[in-house]
């Protein structure tokens, strides 16, 4: 359990983030749909994430998409570590055996 309170600000920018990311490109009343925020706020946090390169801009009919910058986000993801593949074969394996 997390000793504080997701920061909801974060929250909402990850919202949209993700949301952009199931669309080739998106337009502020679909992202506000699936996300569950206002448009005014959509476009705000659309905003900072162009400002960052995470999101593009296409223009004012088109909508948006997401940036270069979302490759930097997968960067540190090494998947699981191996050590977890030896574990599970005995987990499983203690499983079958007491159940």
């Amino acid at each position: 359990m997390a000793s504080y309170r997701p920061v909801q600000s974060a929250d909402q920018v990850l919202r949209v983030l993700c949301a952009l990311n199931r669309y080739p490109i998106a337009k502020v009343k679909d992202l506000a749909r699936d996300t569950g925020l206002p448009a005014a706020t959509v476009v705000r946090l659309l905003e900072t994430l162009v400002a960052q390169g995470y999101a593009r801009k296409l223009d004012r009919l088109s909508g948006y998409c997401v940036g270069a910058g979302v490759l930097e986000l997968t960067a540190g993801y090494h998947g699981l570590p191996t050590i977890f593949d030896g574990a599970k074969a005995v987990a499983e394996g203690l499983t079958r055996d007491f159940l």
